[in-house]
């Protein structure tokens, strides 16, 4: 579960969890008194892995899981054995401004993601490649979703946490193909 702050004291929860009783997957956003915001379209299928969230301007939230994105009005759909990190506008809904490249052609799903100052998405997870380019756990992408192939990261295979310093770095928390690489915390 991952929890983001918004703007006018709302909160984004984004992952698998009981409300009311009932099972919710996926982000549900939340006004400061605790109920539902009625203006966020809440999607409550409760089959499809969503792992991660984080927020860029404007309160769109950059999701991550094991899942793919469906049409603006039934939101996540189906799951794959692929990942890729989605945006979603302000209202909750796709935002199809974003270009969501596929992660995880030989591996699994998005476990992490944030963003940094100039708005660049970091993931990590449990894939090797992202958009045909060699990735093996970490990714860097801009802030549109396009792979910025400037940023290499070539240690490590399953990534479980990302976090972006204030100068840029980012610093992860996984495994290591290897029991022979050395701990490496900033890249």
């Amino acid at each position: 579960t991952s929890i983001s702050v918004l703007s006018g004291e709302r909160l984004a929860v984004s992952g698998a969890f009981l409300l009311n009783g009932a099972t919710r997957n996926r982000v549900l956003v939340f006004l400061a008194d605790g109920s539902l915001d009625p203006g966020y379209f809440q999607e409550n299928t409760t089959s499809i892995p969503l792992f991660a969230a984080t927020v860029q301007s404007s309160d769109r939230l950059v999701i991550g899981g094991n899942f793919t994105l469906g049409n603006a009005t039934s939101n996540i759909t189906t799951t794959t054995t692929s990942a890729q990190p989605y945006r979603l506008a302000a209202t909750g809904f796709p935002d199809a401004s974003h270009n969501s490249g596929q992660a995880g052609a030989a591996g699994g799903p998005v476990y992490s993601l944030a963003t940094t100052a100039s708005g660049n998405i970091v993931l990590g997870g449990d894939f090797s490649f992202y958009n045909g380019s060699s990735r093996r756990g970490v990714a860097r992408l801009t802030s549109t979703g396009a792979l910025d192939t400037s940023f290499t990261f070539g240690l490590a295979r399953t990534i479980l946490g990302v976090l972006v310093q204030e100068d840029g770095k980012v610093i992860t928390r996984g495994n290591s193909s290897t029991s022979t690489e050395a701990p490496r915390t900033a890249y």
